[in-house]
């Protein structure tokens, strides 16, 4: 029994000892960081990207603070703007209750100036409330009732966005669809395919190309083949493939023929790219686009200082009169023209057609005398038209 009792203490203290010798393994400190894991807390802590992102992220959360506490002090003086003029409005309202009962009695006296200003403290007391709840419902994102009906009145509401472009909703704050907002500044396309567009639209520049009874894709795709213009379209647009064309044009300016195009694309317009010119849906009209009109408004950079009576924008007007070849034409000195100036002749019945360029020898208010300068595209008529510029339309 005693021997058992031995046995049994031997085995309780190798228990013991095997305990405490495993503690240590399952405390065993962790070991050095592997190379990856270094990598990864270096470039989380120095990555200048994450770094920036950090900071734009401060910068995210301090507008917020500061657009919040803006919100809250608006809504706050818009909220007593609003209690001001409800005061303001009980006041004119018991005001012109007590006039009406005066003048009401036998023998009333109240003047008729009286109870007009009455009535007109009355109308400005409650525009001043209808201004306040608007300025409210703005800032809670609200539309009165009455609001969605004034909106419902005009058809639409416009908002304009930072990034350019202009919103449009109906009264019950559904966006209805986004446009560009041409009325921002656009910055000019720069580059040697451009370069080379503003050669080629030099009047100088003509070339010959046949356009009739081809479809409007096909045209495009004979312009670029005939001339260094590089031009992109929808491939598979329909309008583009049914449209069919019924002009040629025979040693004409290309701005007169792109001129044409243009005005047989109801729905389309161009654009100047840096890759060349673009044909786009109008509705499609990227917001930082310039379209081929501006473009040539763009290209000739206004006189410094204009002589009194200088064209500085292009003028058009037509030939009145035809005598050999001196013409008279509906423009003169009070549209700015001057003695000198040469004048370009085009019309666009019964076919569009460069016709050749005047000079100015002499100049009345209202008309001017003109002689054919060079070789003349075709016979000249009254009811051409001539322009101190040829500009797209």
């Amino acid at each position: 029994m005693r021997t058992i009792r031995i046995w049994l203490a031997v085995l309780c203290l190798t228990g013991v000892a095997l305990a405490q010798t495993g503690a240590p393994d399952r405390e065993k400190p962790a070991g050095k960081k592997s190379e990856l894991e270094s990598m990864l807390e270096e470039a989380f802590k120095n990555n200048p990207d994450l770094r920036v992102a950090e900071a734009k992220l401060i910068e995210a959360q301090a507008q917020v603070a500061r657009a919040r506490l803006q919100v809250a002090q608006k809504i706050v003086v818009a909220f007593q703007d609003i209690e001001a003029a409800k005061a303001n409005l009980n006041y004119a309202s018991l005001k012109l209750d007590r006039l009406k009962k005066v003048a009401g009695k036998v023998g009333g006296a109240v003047s008729v100036d009286e109870m007009t200003a009455a009535e007109h403290e009355m109308i400005k007391a409650r525009t001043a409330l209808d201004a306040a709840e608007a300025q409210i419902n703005y800032l809670t994102g609200k539309t009165s009732e009455k609001h969605k009906s004034m909106i419902k009145a005009i058809g639409k509401l416009l908002t304009r966005e930072p990034e350019g472009t202009v919103r449009i909703w109906d009264a019950d704050g559904k966006l209805l669809r986004t446009v560009p907002d041409r009325d921002r500044e656009r910055e000019m396309p720069k580059g040697e395919i451009v370069d080379t567009l503003k050669k080629l639209l030099d009047p100088k520049i003509r070339i010959s190309v046949t356009f009739k009874d081809r479809s409007l894709a096909e045209c495009l795709l004979r312009l670029e083949d005939q001339t260094e213009l590089k031009v992109q379209f929808p491939r598979g647009d329909e309008d583009l493939i049914t449209l069919k064309l019924s002009h040629d044009f025979s040693d004409q300016p290309l701005a007169v023929i792109i001129q044409y195009l243009e005005d047989q694309m109801e729905n389309h317009v161009f654009i100047v790219r840096e890759y060349g010119l673009r044909v786009v849906r109008k509705e499609k009209l990227p917001a930082d686009a310039v379209t081929l009109r501006e473009f040539r408004k763009a290209m000739t950079k206004p006189a410094e200082a204009p002589a009194k009576g200088k064209v500085t924008e292009p003028v058009e007007g037509k030939i009145d009169k035809v005598d050999g070849d001196l013409v008279t034409v509906s423009i003169g000195s009070d549209a700015g023209l001057t003695k000198g100036q040469t004048l370009e002749v085009f019309r666009f019945a019964p076919m569009p057609k460069y016709l050749g360029r005047l000079t100015v020898v002499e100049v009345q208010p209202t008309r001017a005398v003109a002689k054919v300068a060079g070789k003349l595209g075709g016979t000249l008529m009254a009811g051409d038209r001539v322009t101190t510029k040829l500009t797209e339309k």
